[in-house]
């Protein structure tokens, strides 16, 4: 899993050299994960939806986007995957949610615990394929738990909470099916705040004057 890409980032990048997590990079592993997964019906124990795949190319048969992308005009063209997140809560975790500093005291790194809910929906017309693609979904995220505990630096907590059954989005419009899976994540965050005043900033020696 190490060929997708958004925005020319790299997924091992993302899990292996970032160094920490935050809420953007969060929605981009779980965007590239359901992607790399998808495009490859090989992966699915499913054989009823091996004709769905994912790929960089306009004739795919499944996108699969940043649920910000959502188009009410577009839905029930074509299966479609949505990967978002719930809002970030923070708890602290230590006093003053200090961590540490430097010698000078000019560089303090602070860090508090952040959980959200990691949402894929699954949407299409038919509520077989809606479920069937959801399973898939669960099965995958819940079978690489171990190695994302491994990969995604700060975790805390990683488990697969919720599978919806397939409801109608829009009952008194066309008949599209919406099944999720909820995902709750929770990481260390941490960020550093620099006190330029207590740096010395200039040093300057006077010479003595000898009459």
């Amino acid at each position: 899993m190490t060929s997708s890409t958004v925005e020319n980032v790299p997924l091992y990048e993302l899990l292996n050299e970032a160094g920490y997590l935050d809420p953007v990079r969060a929605r981009r592993i779980f965007l590239m994960l359901v992607r790399e997964h998808f495009s490859d019906p090989s992966n699915y124990l499913d054989p009823s939806i091996s004709s769905l795949y994912y790929s960089k190319e306009d004739n795919r048969s499944l996108d699969i986007e940043l649920d910000f992308t959502y188009d009410s005009e577009d839905i029930g063209k074509k299966p479609v995957i949505y990967v978002g997140t719930g809002p970030y809560k923070f708890k602290k975790q230590v006093i003053d949610n200090y961590e540490n500093s430097s010698d000078d005291n000019s560089i303090i790194q602070s860090t508090t615990e952040c959980v959200t809910n990691i949402a894929i929906r699954h949407i299409t017309t038919s509520s077989d394929l809606c479920l069937s693609l959801a399973s898939q979904t669960t099965q995958f995220l819940g079978s690489i738990r171990q190695l994302l505990w491994e990969s995604i630096p700060g975790i805390l907590v990683y488990e697969v909470s919720e599978l919806t059954p397939p409801t109608l989005i829009d009952p008194e419009k066309i008949k599209i099916f919406q099944s999720n899976v909820n995902i709750s994540l929770g990481f260390n965050m941490t960020w550093i705040t620099r006190i330029e005043g207590l740096r010395i900033k200039e040093i300057l020696f006077t010479p003595d004057v000898v009459a």
